[in-house]
């Protein structure tokens, strides 16, 4: 997937995370760490899901790094879907549905709530504080192609945040403060209803992007897992090798995780990661320790 035929990275760990969750859980020194020794992304989902178990309460539902997995390769061919199986079809089709849910791409409520998301849910450049959320969406020669992103992140972060599946993470990607400041309730409600026109069929898959974005959801409220897995049935003729490499991956991963908490009971925390210095020999392993790096 390369030159025009490429779907572009936003979040720095595919999946889409609040800036008050990113800060809160103390994630950049850890992404740094990951990005600089190229530690593979389950690695990250590995602290991550620690780092929230820690911050809530006793008797909520233990989060996994196998489903935060899942949930971000359900995201990967989502924009997939979106960036070249829809635009091969309907070029510009974002846009489009943008206009014809009542916004004007370059007006002013369009613009203050993409800028807004980008405030609120940043790229590794925003993040790391190289660039402001306004400097980021108007980027000389990158301006259409940042605006298009966060169209795009906006529909993808409303239908995760609808998913009864990511209710155990959910607070990294809760989007009230979002729909509070902004008007990104009414956009992404307009440009839902505009991508389920005709005008937005997309042959390959045999309905519009409205409708394909929300099959899995209707297929299986209630287990990322059962999702993938429709996806996996109903586009796999759609999908690229290294879609199908991802997928098989994911449920590795699954499965590996099951068999570790013995297919059953009230697991412990996920392995973690201790971070410690160079030569410093590292710890035995225990129900919230992992490897060391």
């Amino acid at each position: 997937m390369t030159g025009q035929r490429s779907t572009s990275p936003y979040f720095p760990h595919v999946i889409p995370i609040s800036v008050q969750q990113w800060r809160s859980l103390g994630l950049g020194t850890l992404s740094r760490t990951i990005r600089e020794r190229q530690l593979p992304s389950i690695v990250f989902y590995r602290q991550l899901a620690f780092s929230l178990n820690k911050t809530h309460a006793p008797g909520t539902p233990t989060v996994y790094a196998a489903q935060l997995n899942l949930f971000a390769t359900l995201q990967t061919i989502f924009r997939y879907v979106i960036d070249i199986l829809a635009e091969d079809e309907v070029p510009g089709l974002l846009k489009q549905a943008l206009r014809r849910g009542g916004f004007d791409p370059d007006g002013e409520e369009a613009v203050q709530t993409m800028v807004r998301f980008v405030e609120l849910f940043p790229p590794e450049s925003v993040l790391s504080g190289d660039l402001t959320a306004a400097g980021w969406l108007d980027m000389p020669n990158q301006g259409d192609m940042h605006r298009r992103m966060v169209l795009r992140e906006m529909l993808l972060l409303h239908h995760a945040a609808a998913n009864p599946a990511v209710e155990c993470f959910r607070d990294i990607l809760d989007d009230h403060g979002l729909a509070k400041t902004s008007r990104y309730k009414a956009i992404v409600s307009g440009m839902q209803i505009a991508l389920t026109d005709s005008t937005f069929f997309l042959q390959q898959l045999g309905c519009s992007l409205g409708e394909a974005l929300k099959a899995p959801l209707h297929e299986a409220p209630h287990s990322l897992a059962a999702q993938l897995r429709f996806l996996q049935d109903k586009w796999l003729p759609f999908l690229p090798t290294e879609l199908f490499d991802e997928v098989a991956i994911a449920f590795d991963f699954l499965l590996e995780e099951e068999r570790e908490r013995g297919w059953g009971g009230e697991p412990g925390p996920p392995p973690v990661l201790e971070f410690r210095r160079a030569g410093q020999p590292g710890g035995g392993m225990g129900s919230a320790r992992g490897d060391s790096i």
